[in-house]
C-alpha cells in the first residue's frame, strides 16, 4: 500500500496508477482480451448509429452506471464527452463503478498526454484500445497498486483530486 502522504502529490495517480494501467494496454501484451459478444453486439450497434448528444438522453432513461460515468465526466474529470455513444460503451465495457473509475482515470491521462480535450467514440475505440481490453486479473493488479493506507476516507489513490493534477487540464 502507498503512504497517505501520496493523497498530496499531484503525480501520483499518474505514477502509480495511469502508468501502470498503460503497460497493460500495450499493444503487444497478454495482459489484453477481446470484446465478448455483448461488447461486440454493442459496439456494431453503437458504430452504425449516429452521434447523440448527451443533452438528449433523458434522466429517467439513464442506467445508474451510465448516470455515474457522466457525473464523473462532468464533475472529476477535465476531458469532456459530446457523444453518448462514448458513454453507453464504457458502460458495456466496464459493467461495475470500479472498472469504470479506472478505464476513466486512464482516459483522462491518455486525453492529457495527447491533448485531447473532447473524447470521441472513434478516439476512445479505434486509437486507445484498438486491440483489446485489460484482463480482470490485470485490472485487479493495478486496482491494488493504487491502494493508500489510510485510516479514514478513501483508500483509493484515483479519489482524490490532489493526487491527479498532473493529468488534468487547467484552463
Amino acid at each position: 500500500m502507498l503512504a497517505e502522504e501520496k493523497i498530496q502529490d499531484p503525480n501520483a495517480v499518474e505514477e502509480h496508477f495511469c502508468k501502470e494501467f498503460e503497460k497493460i494496454n500495450d499493444r503487444y501484451s497478454m495482459m489484453l482480451r477481446t470484446m465478448d459478444d455483448f461488447e461486440t453486439e454493442m459496439f456494431l450497434m453503437l458504430l452504425n448509429s449516429k452521434p447523440v448528444t448527451l443533452d438528449k438522453i433523458a434522466i429517467k432513461d439513464k442506467q445508474f452506471l451510465y448516470d455515474i460515468i457522466e457525473k464523473r465526466i462532468k464533475y472529476v474529470y477535465t476531458f469532456k464527452v459530446v457523444d453518448s455513444r462514448v458513454i453507453l460503451f464504457l458502460c458495456s465495457v466496464t459493467k461495475t463503478i470500479g472498472i469504470a473509475v479506472m478505464y476513466l482515470t486512464y482516459l483522462q491521462y491518455i486525453c492529457k498526454k495527447e491533448n485531447i480535450r473532447e473524447l470521441s467514440f472513434d478516439k476512445l475505440t479505434m486509437d486507445i484500445f484498438p486491440d483489446g481490453f485489460p484482463r480482470d486479473e490485470a485490472l485487479k493488479e493495478v486496482w491494488l497498486k493504487q491502494k493508500v493506507k489510510r485510516d479514514s476516507g478513501s483508500d483509493n489513490l484515483v479519489d482524490y483530486q490532489s493526487a491527479m493534477k498532473s493529468i488534468q487540464f487547467i484552463d
